[in-house]
């Protein structure tokens, strides 16, 4: 299953993407990751004779990528420069420069949708297994990783052979008529607007509580409110932290580090369980775009958004 997440994009792999679709039409067939930008001053002054040229002095050079990364963050091209587009394959004309300048202004103005976009066909291309799209791939995945969770409890007699059934109908559709556990996702809060969520979890009622994540798969409790207790002793053991932590969107993980005597909730969930919550799993992941590039926009420059970006689309301790 982790194979699969190797495949996950890199943010300038993302960019040149959007970009080469920006482009395409108005440069067929050239490969934009070898467009650049240089940034020039002009000197002036009263030693520059006015019938000579300019004389201009190179600071830097950007791929096109990275350009676009400067001018989401300042929302301008820096001041007292001027910049030029080139390409090595390609005589630079006026109508060239434009091209570029309105992919650069449209690629940094619309980033956000345009990387959740790119981020949704990720999902839905097929993966090298069986045809079916990664979303499939992944909500079946963390379904059997349940199962042969709860095969392995019930051989070990920790699940009663009573409960057995009730278990195995949130995985698979049973044709008896049988009373169906009540799932919960799981919510840590102190003020319940601002709770956070547990990545691929799961508060389970019937009549006995259980509960599941994807790192210690299903702890069998005694009632609901021995489950509630089990999850603050998790927040407030050590080492234990950081199996939460790891469930929970970087933006999250900022809240959760500071409670001091958080709540328990949830809401309860229908339907195709697994897919449900691999799809909170991908919405985690959008979040976590936009956080990073929040954090890289209002940053001082010092923060690495290659390296925060790999970190957002990183969802293996929510999965496994």
């Amino acid at each position: 299953m982790l194979d699969e997440l190797i495949e996950l994009p890199s943010l300038a792999s993302l960019l040149d993407t959007i970009l080469a679709e920006l482009l395409q039409t108005s440069f067929p067939g050239l490969d934009q990751s070898k467009t650049q930008v240089n940034f020039y001053s002009v000197e002036s002054g009263k030693n520059v004779d006015p019938g000579d040229d300019p004389t201009r002095r190179w600071h830097r050079s950007l791929s096109l990528s990275d350009a676009v990364l400067q001018y989401y963050r300042h929302q301008r091209w820096p001041s007292g420069q001027v910049h030029e587009f080139s390409h090595p394959k390609r005589a630079s004309a006026s109508v060239d420069q434009q091209h570029w300048e309105t992919a650069v202004r449209t690629a940094s103005g619309q980033l956000i949708p345009l990387l959740f976009r790119r981020m949704e066909l990720y999902w839905e291309a097929s993966t090298t297994g069986d045809g079916a799209s990664r979303r499939v791939f992944f909500s079946r995945a963390i379904r059997e990783q349940a199962r042969a969770d709860i095969l392995l409890k019930r051989e070990a007699q920790i699940i009663p052979p009573d409960q057995w059934q009730a278990l195995h109908a949130m995985i698979q559709t049973v044709a008896e008529a049988i009373r169906r556990p009540t799932l919960e996702t799981v919510r840590l809060w102190e003020h319940e607007a601002n709770y956070v969520e547990l990545a691929g979890s799961l508060m389970i009622s019937h009549p006995s509580a259980y509960l599941y994540t994807p790192t210690q798969g299903l702890q069998v409790l005694q009632d609901y409110q021995d489950l509630k207790a089990t999850l603050i002793s998790k927040f407030s053991a050590t080492g234990h932290e950081d199996e939460l932590y790891g469930l929970l969107g970087l933006e999250e993980r900022n809240r959760f580090i500071g409670f001091d005597q958080p709540n328990v909730s949830g809401e309860v969930i229908h339907g195709q369980i697994f897919n449900v919550l691999f799809e909170a799993i991908i919405t985690k992941q959008r979040q976590n775009i936009e956080y990073a590039l929040q954090v890289f926009r209002h940053s001082d420059g010092s923060v690495d958004i290659h390296a925060l970006f790999d970190k957002a689309l990183d969802i293996r301790a929510m999965i496994s």
